[in-house]
């Protein structure tokens, strides 16, 4: 059914923060600060949201990779330069856009993906920007993100699926990583469909600014692939 109205605002979190989420709790805060007490912030480490207009798109990616860490600002990496060049070529709403954790996770001087233990240490601040944000549609952009958002990965079964986030009034969209896209445009062994699958699923994502999530069990996160709108 098309929307005529707003997304609600979702309700920031204002209950205390549970014992086992946060950075206190995440190996990538406290590898060498043992004893220092977490007050509740943001370490220096983090890459915080970039925020845009309420009820509108969201992105959520991994983590954050070296030059986003440089800059302060997610999705500006080589990978991320793949999705903002989609979001201006589909003339995407400005989104706003997060990851799964804040901290660059990283093996050596690479990045690797977060462990199921950084991913729920940083959900707190996952669904603080969620309640931020209140996005009409959020892209969860690779197994990571789909992880988080829908307790399920699986990111070539998942994608070209339309899902709702929880028990609020988001469609959640999964689709290829961006690093997975630009892997794809350089590799012989890789899919020549995924970066068209890419632009898609965006699409679809765009498309459903329209729409009122319904209250179809289809569009909940047990379902194998719920497809269509009701």
């Amino acid at each position: 059914m098309k929307s005529s109205t707003k997304t609600a605002k979702l309700r920031l979190l204002s209950k205390p923060i549970p014992s086992d989420v946060g950075c206190h709790v995440c190996p990538m805060w406290v590898k060498g600060k043992r004893g220092v007490q977490w007050d509740g912030s943001l370490p220096n480490s983090a890459v915080p949201p970039a925020y845009e207009a309420p009820g509108g798109l969201m992105f959520v990616g991994e983590a954050p990779g070296g030059v986003e860490v440089d800059e302060g600002i997610p999705m500006v990496g080589p990978a991320g330069r793949i999705a903002r060049a989609a979001i201006k070529t589909l003339k995407l709403p400005e989104p706003t856009i997060t990851n799964t954790v804040l901290c660059r996770p990283m093996k050596g001087n690479a990045n690797r993906a977060p462990n199921d233990r950084e991913m729920r240490a940083c959900s707190y601040w996952l669904e603080q920007a969620i309640a931020k944000a209140a996005p009409k549609v959020i892209v969860a952009m690779g197994n990571g993100a789909c992880l988080s958002l829908l307790g399920r990965e699986g990111i070539h079964a998942l994608r070209g699926c339309i899902f709702r986030y929880k028990d609020y009034p988001i469609f959640v969209v999964p689709t290829w990583h961006p690093s997975y896209v630009m892997r794809a445009q350089h590799s012989e062994f890789l899919s020549v469909t995924v970066p068209s699958e890419f632009l898609t699923d965006l699409e679809m994502a765009k498309e459903l600014m329209d729409y009122e999530v319904p209250a179809n069990p289809a569009v909940t996160p047990d379902s194998p692939c719920p497809k269509q709108l009701s």
